[in-house]
């Protein structure tokens, strides 16, 4: 048998990890929804997706995320707008909230 061409080839698996993390919400009628949904203030939420909390405001208000600010400058944002946007823009389908 004569070999006559060589190919390399590349096999990937892809494999799916569980990563849970917990942060506290805060239930509160968001406007733009028009119903009582989950918000997390920025700085938890930032801790949740390990990022600077600069980048995530970034991001919130680049794609119309949903948030309030409180009487003393806390920043709230609407979990639900947060996991949608971040599910269109990152192409990724994993990313849901337990009971979706």
């Amino acid at each position: 048998m004569k070999i006559q061409k060589q190919r390399e080839i590349v096999i990937e698996f892809e494999r799916v990890q569980l990563i849970r993390k917990r942060a506290k919400t805060q239930m509160i009628n968001c406007r733009t929804c028009r119903r009582e949904t989950d918000f997390i203030l920025l700085i938890e939420a930032a801790k949740l997706f390990s990022t600077h909390t600069e980048q995530l405001f970034q991001f919130i208000k680049a794609h119309g995320c949903h948030f309030e600010i409180d009487a003393s400058g806390e920043i709230f944002i609407c979990l639900v707008s947060l996991l949608t946007q971040m599910k269109g823009k990152t192409n990724i389908s994993r990313i849901k909230m337990i009971g979706e």
